[in-house]
């Protein structure tokens, strides 16, 4: 009967309805459902967006490609065509190796269109392609997956078609090689003229087919898009729609459920005992139902015992409320709670102590409180409990101090406590509550880490940034040597070579300024970067700007125009780079932007007095012009006015710069444009007016006549032979008494046999380096003022500046060493009576430029024998460079093979050998890839016969001196 009074039946339960099977799958198993469900829809949009980006990804990727080949493909044509009028086998062999780039992408795709490709084979073509090798996998992928695409095998088809007119292009060259190079009698203008006309319609099928690889990819890459935006959304709206549904049909149920037994209980809660809940369902909320149902029976069975059940627990509720208050307090704080007596014995402790300490409660109970405390701060805590209860207060226990706990296993837990006192009828007691911080030690303990690790990698970005630093301008130095001697050799003719090498020279300078600045960009952030402060010709700045954009400007027909307000200073005080840096930013941009009309740079006078000068810069153009909504951005990171189709290249960090350095200088930058009327660019700076002083004009160029530091004794550290011969020749020509030494060891030696008033000291050396040595130097006594030191380094970023005048020198000097920088820094760090001396002698003969061969022979006057000597040390030098590298690679010694390469580099560099220099530094590159012997054996091959031709040059400049 009570049974047959359920709704709820065992009847029920075994009707299994088709239709309600998930009606009465228990709801966590719907849950599960759905969660699985939405998270298999989920995988499904992330795998197909994972697909789109990196299709895309690669597809961008053989766009960026196809730049580099186009860009090499162009570069190799304007070499053929300047080698057909130069006939110079230079640029024949700059034509030869950026064709290298196209080769290396036809190897690629020859090798991934075969059926069992070799993918080092396709690596190592994409790579001589210039492709990036993060890059390299998704673009292979592509090719491999998915050439079936129509898009993708247009491009394939269109690509073959280029590589093939390449082949057409380096037939053609080699024809116009071998006929370019025929004897003048059998040189033929004709077939060149013929040739170049059959290569430049070739260059124009290679572009129609660049274009067409172009907007193939880039009409697939839309194509992806539409097709995984709708398969997204599809996906995305299926994740919707299935949530939503079975979010809605789960909550339906358990609603309807909730509703009737809630209504059953409000028939019981009337005092109607016969009430049910009537539901069908097999989940839990049957289940509840059910229990429900049977709780009301006995509820109904049981009402008079639970009535007197509940009268005796008043009874005792009202005895015990005051305890049971406190103990539910203390059991729901999520501190452990302990409350002590005066003697330190435990009184009343939560579950948190439990857990904390490991005891039982029983256990705490019978235990005094220096129980829980390490053996070594036992001693003295009673007089700290006896100064508590003398002195009541809630605080802190231990501030300042790490405190620990004592486990039951004898383990130690770093924690926290915090006192209150309590009055009880018994007396008073101290409430304690304890936190165990270990995770806060353990996560403090990690930022710790992580702090030393980005410390750590801070340091290892600076010290890459000062070698690429060194490793870039090490060509650049190389490109100023050739046009300085090319400068020479124009001296007396055609003007117009000497101005556009005047050109080239000043392009290159400031080229090799903005890399140092771009390297520096990381500095910019940090705060980090120094303006320098320094005497410059001002107008002559500006000059060289026009003169190296005039060209580029002249070849797109737009008017370039400068023009200074009558009152701006010659000669100002600043920094002569950076300001070259902002200028040829905005004058490139502008010229870029411009197609047709004129571009202006404009620097007025805004105030001027004895001390310095406020000057308004403004680049203005024709062009194109800046919408409106892009004013705002247009000085951001990564930010570009116009798209590419516009003509907008590069990283869009060059306004970034702009803005920074103009800010850094107390300035600020304005823009204001209109679309298709033009852009103005205005920025505000101040300097310090030049003042041209004695001291100044001497360091400009009062130098080595006649015995301008006569009476001078100067100490030369250096391990290069050839580099001490010249620099102590350098040092003699001007009167100076010089002595040697070729480590910091010897160095020491001669200082203590001999007082000296300069230290001129290279920093790597071997036995004791520079930092070494200038520790030494200072810890015997010799104060910076009294022994002045000037380093002599390679490198010249600013972390190797500060670290040079952190060790205790007085200045530095950049190799190659220029004769007048040198001279320079030694003015200013002697004393004041020598340095007078210095004010009234004759200028000095050396050029401002890398000191070459020739410049020492023409320098050397009637010194023939220290010309030979020189010679002779650096003839002995080169030929043994060869065996040197051998045996440092015989050995495998990185090392060693580093410190030849350092050591050789200012010689090769005044030889003028650059494929030297390269060879060598290729070959480091090898040994630290752990490339194969054979590998390593061809490019000392390669050294030992530049080498070979280095000393057969060498021994040519001492015959046609001798003849002299």
């Amino acid at each position: 009967m009570y049974l047959s009074a359920y709704a709820f039946t065992p009847d029920s339960m075994s009707r299994k309805l088709p239709g309600n099977w998930f009606r009465d799958m228990r709801i966590s198993r719907k849950l599960y459902f759905t969660v699985g469900l939405m998270a298999l829809l989920i995988v499904v949009e992330l795998f197909t967006l994972y697909f789109s980006i990196r299709t895309l990804s690669a597809v961008r990727a053989y766009i960026g490609g196809e730049g580099m080949w186009s860009k090499a493909q162009k570069e190799a044509l304007y070499h053929l065509r300047k080698f057909a009028e130069s006939r110079d086998a230079v640029d024949y062999q700059a034509y030869r190796e950026y064709l290298r780039i196209p080769d290396g992408d036809r190897k690629a795709r020859l090798e991934m269109l075969k059926e069992d490709p070799d993918h080092n084979l396709i690596r190592e073509g994409l790579l001589e392609g210039r492709n990036h090798p993060d890059d390299i996998d998704r673009m292979v992928w592509l090719v491999r997956n998915f050439y079936w695409v129509s898009y993708i095998g247009k491009a394939i088809d269109i690509w073959t078609q280029a590589d093939e007119v390449i082949l057409e292009l380096q037939t053609l060259g080699e024809q116009l090689h071998a006929e370019t190079l025929m004897p003048h009698v059998l040189y033929n203008e004709a077939r060149i003229s013929d040739l170049l006309i059959q290569i430049e319609q070739v260059n124009r099928r290679i572009t129609v087919l660049e274009d067409e690889f172009s907007l193939t990819l880039a009409e697939g890459s839309r194509w992806l898009e539409r097709v995984v935006f709708t398969l997204l959304f599809f996906v995305a709206l299926t994740v919707e729609v299935s949530g939503i549904s079975l979010t809605y049909i789960t909550s339906r149920n358990i609603t309807r459920g909730l509703n009737e037994i809630n209504r059953a209980a409000g028939a019981v809660a009337k005092g109607d005992l016969e009430a049910r809940a009537n539901l069908t369902q097999r989940d839990e909320i049957g289940e509840l139902a059910d229990s429900f149902n049977r709780m009301t029976e006995d509820l109904r069975a049981n009402v008079t015992a639970l009535e007197e059940a509940e009268r005796r627990q008043i009874e005792y509720d009202s005895r015990l409320r005051a305890e049971k208050r406190v103990h539910m307090a203390l059991e729901a704080a999520p501190n452990a709670m302990i409350m002590v007596d005066e003697k330190g014995m435990i009184s009343l402790v939560n579950s948190q102590v439990e857990k904390l300490f490991g005891y039982d409660r029983d256990t705490l109970l019978t235990m005094q409180i220096e129980q829980l405390i390490p053996h070594r701060f036992r001693g003295k805590h009673p007089s700290f409990r006896a100064a508590f209860f003398r002195d009541p207060a809630t605080r802190g226990m231990g501030e300042g101090r790490d405190l620990f706990g004592l486990k039951k296993n004898g383990k130690e837990v770093p924690i926290e406590i915090g006192l209150n006192p309590i009055k009880l009828p018994e007396g008073l007691y101290v409430l304690a509550s304890i936190i165990d911080i270990t995770e806060r030690k353990w996560i403090e303990q990690q930022l710790k880490d992580a702090k030393q690790k980005a410390e750590l990698s801070l340091a290892a970005k600076q010290e890459f940034l000062s070698i690429m630093s060194h490793e870039i301008r090490t060509p650049l130095n190389t490109i100023l040597t050739v046009t300085n001697l090319m400068i020479d050799e124009q001296q007396g003719k055609t003007k117009w070579h000497a101005k556009e090498l005047n050109v080239l020279k000043l392009s290159t300078e400031n080229l090799l300024g903005l890399i140092n600045n771009v390297l520096d960009f990381s500095k910019i952030e940090a705060g980090k970067l120094v303006l320098e402060r320094i005497n410059f010709n001002f107008r002559e700045l500006v000059t060289a700007i026009e003169d190296t954009f005039r060209p580029v400007a002249n070849e797109k027909g737009i008017k370039l125009d400068t023009t200074m307000a009558e009152g701006v200073p010659e000669f100002l005080f600043g920094d002569p780079i950076r300001i070259t840096q902002i200028l040829n930013n905005l004058v490139n941009n502008a010229i870029k932007f411009t197609q047709e009309g004129s571009v202006t740079l404009t620097v007025d006078s805004q105030s001027v007095n004895n001390d310095e000068v406020e000057l308004l810069f403004r680049v203005t153009d024709t062009g194109l012009g800046i919408a409106r909504g892009k004013l705002d951005s247009i000085f951001k990171r990564y930010a570009q006015a116009h798209s590419p189709a516009a003509g907008s290249t590069g990283t869009g960090l060059g306004l970034t710069i702009c803005k920074r350095l103009v800010e850094m200088h107390g300035g600020k930058i304005s823009v204001e444009s209109e679309l298709g009327r033009g852009t103005t660019f205005s920025f505000n700076l101040r300097f310090l007016r030049s003042v041209e002083d004695a001291e100044t004009a001497l360091l400009k160029g009062n130098k080595a006549g006649n015995q301008a530091l006569a009476g001078l004794w100067i100490l030369l550290v250096e391990d290069n032979e050839t580099n001490l011969e010249l620099t102590r020749k350098l040092l003699t020509g001007w009167g100076a008494g010089v002595d040697g030494a070729e480590n910091g060891k010897v160095a020491l030696q001669r200082l203590n046999d001999q007082t000296y008033d300069l230290v001129l000291l290279d920093l790597q050396m071997p036995v004791m380096d520079g930092f070494q040595t200038i520790a030494a130097i200072r810890e015997k006594g010799y104060k910076v003022s009294d022994l002045p030191v000037i380093a002599l380094t390679a490198y010249a970023g600013e972390e190797d500046k500060a670290r040079v005048f952190e060790a205790g020198m007085n200045d530095y000097i950049s190799k190659p060493v220029h004769p007048d920088q040198l001279y320079q820094k030694i003015i200013l760090n002697i004393d004041n009576n020598l340095r007078a001396r210095a004010d009234h002698e004759v200028d000095c003969v050396w050029s401002e430029e890398i000191i070459s061969i020739e410049e020492i022979i023409t320098s050397s006057g009637s010194d023939k024998s220290f010309v030979k000597r020189y010679l002779d040390l650096f003839e002995r030098e080169v030929s043994q460079l060869p065996d040197r590298v051998q045996r440092a690679i015989r050995e495998n010694n990185k090392e060693e093979l580093s410190k030849i390469i350092h050591k050789a580099t200012p010689s090769i560099q005044r030889l003028g050998r650059t494929s030297l220099h390269s060879q060598l530094y290729q070959l480091r590159e090898l040994l630290q890839q752990s490339s194969e012997r054979k590998e390593l054996e061809r490019q000392v091959k390669k050294i030992r016969t530049s080498c070979r031709d280095a000393v057969a040059y060498i021994r040519k400049l001492k015959k046609t001196h001798s003849a002299t």
